[in-house]
């Protein structure tokens, strides 16, 4: 899901779960770039958590990458919601 301030129609729409994989390869490819022995993925907001298989896509792929390259995934969640 996207923010539903200032996203318009956009608001009630999930992002694709493509989208969240290519993300994640992007996150990766980007700290293997840099040489960075661990790399994060970042959910802001209450939103991610309204489109639980988009969690779910983008955890499972970043876990898989990191088996794969050696990295060291992490997750993070900023939000003002209660979970």
């Amino acid at each position: 899901m996207y923010c539903g301030f200032g996203a318009g129609e956009a608001a009630a729409e999930q992002m694709p779960l493509s989208m969240a994989a290519r993300a994640v390869d992007w996150i990766v490819e980007t700290a293997r770039q840099l040489r960075q022995d661990a790399f994060a993925v970042h959910f802001f907001g209450g939103e991610p958590f309204a489109g639980q298989d988009v969690i779910e896509v983008a955890v499972h792929r970043a876990r898989a990458l990191a088996g794969k390259t050696g990295m060291e995934a992490r997750f993070e969640v900023a939000t003002n919601g209660v979970f």
